[in-house]
């Protein structure tokens, strides 16, 4: 979560976050599985495409490129 959310704004982004969920499960059904993947924000993938200065969690396209690719 970025550094911006915080006190009532994080709290209005997650409740967002979680009626966006609810009207997924009411549109395509309750899922089969959850899954979650990490990303190593270090991995060379990631770190030859960044800019000079930018960082990999500004850059979510290219964890998940690195993640489609392996």
């Amino acid at each position: 979560m970025r550094l911006e959310f915080v006190g009532k704004n994080r709290k209005k982004f997650r409740q967002e976050q979680y009626q966006d969920s609810m009207a997924l499960v009411q549109e395509f059904r309750r899922p089969d599985i959850f899954l979650t993947i990490t990303c190593n924000p270090n991995w060379p993938e990631i770190k030859e495409r960044l800019q000079p200065g930018e960082e990999a969690q500004n850059r979510p396209n290219l964890c998940v490129k690195s993640l489609k690719q392996s």
